[in-house]
């Protein structure tokens, strides 16, 4: 998408034009106007704002964009957001039989590194 669709995309949307209207005229998927409007909305949105809070932040050039005013909101906003890593599978261990609980996304056999261990390579002793 070029630079000027995008800017008419814009000045479209803000004038309460439908999704389906400005892909008509602009000879683009609706899909592609539904989803480069709903990114920009978001992104200019938050920009300078903490992402937990909503205060205003302080950027400092050339680095880092930060999205949060302090550890303590980061800390609050990803124990909030954490969807994709809350402990939902009950699997059983592959080595030993005992049930564990993994992350959602973990594709794992094994309950811990000693079974994965000595279903690998056998009883290991360590002395």
């Amino acid at each position: 998408m070029k630079e000027e669709q995008k800017q008419e995309i814009l000045r479209l949307r803000s004038h309460g034009i439908t999704f389906s209207a400005i892909a008509e005229k602009l000879d683009l998927n609706r899909n592609t106007i539904k989803t480069f409007v709903s990114r920009s909305e978001k992104k200019f949105s938050m920009q300078g704002k903490c992402l937990n809070c909503g205060c205003g932040l302080e950027q400092k050039p050339k680095t880092k964009t930060r999205q949060f005013c302090s550890d303590r909101c980061r800390y609050r906003y990803w124990n909030r957001h954490r969807s994709g890593k809350q402990m939902g599978n009950t699997l059983l261990c592959a080595y030993c039989g005992r049930a564990f609980s993994a992350p959602l996304s973990a594709n794992r056999k094994y309950c811990g590194r000693s079974c994965y261990v000595n279903a690998r390579w056998g009883e290991v002793s360590h002395e």
